[in-house]
């Protein structure tokens, strides 16, 4: 049997509780669904892009202004928060790289439901942008916000970057900082850092030559692309399959490709003219869910 003074110990713990449970507030986060058409200039190493995306704002809080990191703009000179953490971790390639070897994001030009907005940014944060918007954002509404773009693509020093022709690309399109409980997080790139970002759906169009080998984010619509990739996995090795003594020439004819895929958070992709690629299934742990995987890399033979 319960002794007195434990019943009231009972007591006094169930009336701590049921405040909690009466103050819990339902979770929510935004969600942002984007779409975007792409071209890669290969011979200057540049990306002309636009963008399209919808942002809905499933918080309780109207929003007057939105934070868009600039992510490319990281690389654009030694002041910014990645060049201060390179200096930081004594590593001084960015530092001392020549500026044609750093890269920016520029061309900006931002519409929201049909109006030109200004938008602001630092000179110590350049990769993050502020904009405010003409008509507040009501807790449940939703905007359509709208931008070309342009990256100078950097050489490799952390995650965007090429090398000669190989492309790697990703934290490159400008993208709506994430709004929580806590408020804003305009976090600016870092080398050393997590990337905080809103799930949506991503719906990408990439344009470049026809010879190069693409995997990226989501699954690729282009039935031709697809039957081009399966070959490439059966093939044999080629003899030179580093590539030392020839880079193929990109092709005149351009392709573009599609790719879609739903409740992710963000999208990279990576592209070379000289990867051996091949196929498998997986079976995914637990379930009897098959998933194709697909390999493209270099190999020394």
């Amino acid at each position: 049997m319960y002794s007195f003074h434990a019943m009231k110990l009972q007591a006094f713990l169930l009336s701590l509780l049921v405040p909690v449970c009466l103050q819990a507030k339902p979770y929510w986060q935004q969600q942002v669904n984007t779409k975007i058409d792409v071209q890669l200039d290969d011979k200057k190493h540049f990306l002309y892009g636009y963008e399209q995306l919808t942002y809905t704002n499933n918080s309780p809080d109207t929003l007057k202004f939105i934070y868009i990191h600039l992510w490319p703009n990281g690389y654009k000179n030694d002041r910014t928060a990645f060049a201060k953490q390179q200096d930081v971790l004594r590593q001084t390639d960015f530092y001392y790289a020549k500026p044609s070897a750093r890269g920016y994001i520029d061309s900006l030009r931002f519409v929201v439901d049909g109006q030109n907005v200004d938008y602001n940014s630092t000179n110590e944060n350049p990769d993050i942008a502020r904009i405010d918007l003409l008509t507040p954002l009501l807790p449940g509404g939703h905007i359509e916000l709208s931008t070309p773009f342009r990256v100078k693509i950097p050489h490799v020093f952390s995650r965007l970057g090429h090398t000669g022709q190989a492309y790697f690309i990703s934290q490159w399109f400008p993208k709506p900082a994430v709004y929580d409980q806590f408020g804003w997080h305009p976090i600016p790139f870092l080398d050393q850092g997590e990337f905080y970002s809103n799930y949506g759906s991503y719906d990408v169009s990439i344009t470049l030559p026809k010879n190069y080998i693409v995997m990226a984010t989501g699954n690729c619509s282009d039935e031709s692309e697809e039957q081009w990739l399966n070959s490439l996995a059966v093939k044999t090795l080629p003899n030179d399959t580093l590539y030392n003594h020839s880079t193929p020439t990109s092709d005149i004819e351009t392709k573009t490709l599609h790719y879609h895929e739903d409740n992710i958070h963000d999208f990279a992709w990576f592209a070379d003219k000289r990867w051996i690629v091949r196929k498998d299934t997986v079976t995914s742990p637990g379930t009897d869910n098959v998933v194709t995987t697909w390999a493209a890399f270099f190999a020394c033979k």
